[in-house]
């Protein structure tokens, strides 16, 4: 599921501690993990920390590389930070 918000034309915030967990669990570190997806660990860090989003392209590949399943998708990926719930509701 995706939250979109229309009044403030912005995204909600997404939690990736689950995601964050399971690429040490795998990788070890998250510069191995950027680098399995194509990118510079900057490009990594403003995806985790909500500044740039998730393409689709990067959320297929992460489960690839991290052997998640795709009905688990969402419990890495699509987890709204607690706060920001009742904004978009």
């Amino acid at each position: 599921m995706f939250y979109f918000n229309i009044e403030s034309e912005g995204f909600m915030d997404f939690d990736y501690g689950e995601l964050r967990k399971r690429i040490k669990e795998k990788l070890g570190l998250e510069i191995v993990f950027a680098k399995r997806l194509g990118m510079s660990k900057t490009s990594l860090s403003l995806r985790l920390n909500n500044q740039l989003h998730f393409s689709q392209r990067d959320i297929a590949v992460a489960l690839r590389v991290l052997s998640i399943p795709e009905e688990e998708a969402g419990k890495y990926f699509l987890r709204a930070k607690k706060n920001d719930w009742e904004e978009f509701l």
